[in-house]
Formats: structure tokens, C-alpha cells, sequence
């Protein structure tokens, strides 16, 4: 017998940005053209940034290899990589790896990776099979919590924490023995 899925709130290190020449196409709604400009990265294997998710070679390898029942994203190659002015300054040798843009196009608690939109704002919710296999997998910098009540509900009152703490990231972080 299969247990019900439970799905998270989920986000991501998002100390980089979308560079200059990354482009949102207005008619298809999705990143073109896109690129990051790495000022300071934490050496996760995902970065989160402006309603995008980015992943390592390694960590899409891994999805390859061992995450094909995983439900709702597709990979695209980013196009550039550039180091920030601080990268540069404080890590003028630091490799950068490859990234992918994971897009996360699966239908809201049902696959295991989507993006619930509020306000102009975008959300991962993944499910719990989704949270444990990049866990296991090399992400170390991923807050969220468990979404308990009806989706929108949830995120009312979520908005409603982070506005009355300044806007400052109230969701703990996820730890894979709490998972197993």
C-alpha cells in the first residue's frame, strides 16, 4: 500500500542572479537566452534565484541516473557563466561547474516537482520523494516546510510570517534525518 505524498515548501541559496542577457519570452513564459553571474555560491548543488532553479552537472547526472521517476522538470543547458565582481575579487581561482537550468513544469501536488505563483511571486513545492532524493543527492542549503493545510491557505499565512519578520527567510532547514 502506498503512503499519501506529502509535499514542501521548498527554497533555495539564492545569492546569484540571472545575468543581463537572459530574456522572459512573454508568450511562452519561460527564460531565454539565459545565463548567470555568480558573485557568491555555496558550493550546493542548487542554486535558486528569481523564480529559477539551477543545478549542477553532477546533481543532473544524478536525476539521469537515478531520479527518472521524478516527476515534473525538465533541464535546459544555461548559456553562460560569468564571475561577479566579488567572485572575482575574493575567489580568482575558483572553478565554477556546469549548471542546468531545471524547469520545474509539473502539475501542483501532484508531481513532484511545481511552482505554486502568488503575487508575483514564485514557489517551489516539492514533494517529499522529490526533497529526500536531493538530500541524498549533494543539496545542503534547502529551507522548507511541510505544507499542511489547502495550498492557498498555506501560502497566505506564509506571506503573512515573512512580511511581519521584515520580509527575512522564516522556514527552517531540511535535514535528511528527517526524512529516513
Amino acid at each position: 500500500m502506498k503512503s499519501k505524498t506529502v509535499f514542501f515548501h521548498v527554497s533555495f541559496s539564492a545569492s546569484d542572479l540571472l545575468d543581463s542577457e537572459t530574456r522572459f519570452d512573454d508568450i511562452t513564459g519561460e527564460l531565454i537566452n539565459i545565463g548567470i553571474e555568480f558573485d557568491n555560491w555555496f558550493h550546493d548543488e542548487v542554486i535558486g534565484c528569481v523564480g529559477c532553479t539551477f543545478i549542477t552537472e553532477k546533481l543532473y547526472y544524478m536525476f539521469k541516473d537515478f531520479g527518472e521517476h521524478l516527476t515534473g522538470i525538465n533541464f535546459a543547458k544555461p548559456i553562460r557563466f560569468n564571475k561577479g565582481y566579488n567572485a572575482m575579487e575574493n575567489y580568482p581561482d575558483a572553478n565554477i561547474p556546469c549548471f542546468y537550468y531545471m524547469n520545474m513544469t509539473g502539475k501542483l501536488l501532484v508531481d513532484d516537482f511545481s511552482i505554486f505563483r502568488l503575487n508575483g511571486s514564485y514557489n517551489c513545492v516539492l514533494s517529499d520523494t522529490a526533497v529526500k532524493f536531493l538530500l541524498n543527492n549533494g543539496v545542503y542549503s534547502a529551507f522548507g516546510e511541510m505544507i499542511n493545510n489547502e495550498i492557498h491557505e498555506y501560502f497566505e499565512i506564509y506571506y503573512q510570517k515573512i512580511k511581519k519578520n521584515n520580509y527575512s527567510e522564516v522556514m527552517p532547514r531540511l535535514f535528511l534525518k528527517d526524512f529516513i
